[in-house]
């Protein structure tokens, strides 16, 4: 079961960048990306406008720096997610889709005719395009107002080790690894292994190259 439920997301989305105000109370301090992803296509359907507009953003910006191949394991595991929003999110993290980096999720993305992403769309005389082919209707995304629903990216890569790695470039077994054992050092590996989806084997090379190193430059200074 994944640790983003909805009844935690905005706390997550808070925790990832997002300028919104959780209602949950919860302490978040760890959150994958990819259960973050499927979990925001469940959410993006509500009639609070600003935090599907804020999962929007977030998308485009971060979305490339999601892993295609942890996503199919994830759907193959059972995690939940919905299939017409999974279409148009993956749109906006990159608009070739269903070609492009995420094709092998084009199967898992279905149309589904005739819902609306919040009630204000009846009222709306244009809608975006990316959403239409999934049959949701949703207004037009405008990249012009991404600083109202995201933090700076100075701030992200200061204080956010889950997104400050794929930045980085690391790929993304790596950076989860390196991100997690951040926020908790104390972790066994086969803890993190677990946490981060990977096997031990893969968690075991990836802290060997991108852990350890610097953990014995910390002890040497």
């Amino acid at each position: 079961m994944s640790s983003v439920q909805s009844n935690n997301f905005d706390a997550c989305l808070y925790r990832l960048g997002g300028l919104t105000t959780p209602k949950s109370k919860e302490k978040i301090f760890y959150v994958d990306l990819e259960e973050f992803f499927l979990q925001a296509t469940l959410e993006v359907f509500n009639n609070d406008s600003r935090l599907s507009r804020c999962i929007e953003f977030w998308v485009y910006r971060y979305g490339k720096y999601l892993s295609p191949f942890k996503l199919v394991k994830l759907i193959k595991n059972e995690n939940s997610f919905d299939p017409s929003a999974l279409g148009g999110l993956l749109s906006i993290a990159d608009n070739k889709f269903p070609r492009g980096q995420f094709s092998t999720l084009q199967k898992y993305a279905k149309k589904s005719p005739g819902r609306k992403m919040f009630n204000i769309v009846s009222a709306l005389k244009k809608t975006d395009h990316r959403w239409e082919k999934y049959g949701i209707e949703a207004p037009i995304f405008l990249l012009d107002e991404e600083a109202h629903f995201l933090r700076g990216m100075s701030g992200v890569i200061l204080n956010i080790p889950e997104l400050k790695y794929r930045v980085m470039g690391l790929t993304p077994s790596a950076s989860d690894l390196k991100a997690y054992l951040e926020v908790f050092p104390d972790s066994s590996l086969y803890r993190a292994a677990k946490e981060t989806h990977q096997g031990y084997g893969s968690a075991h090379k990836n802290y060997t190259r991108y852990v350890l190193p610097f953990l014995n430059i910390k002890k040497a200074t």
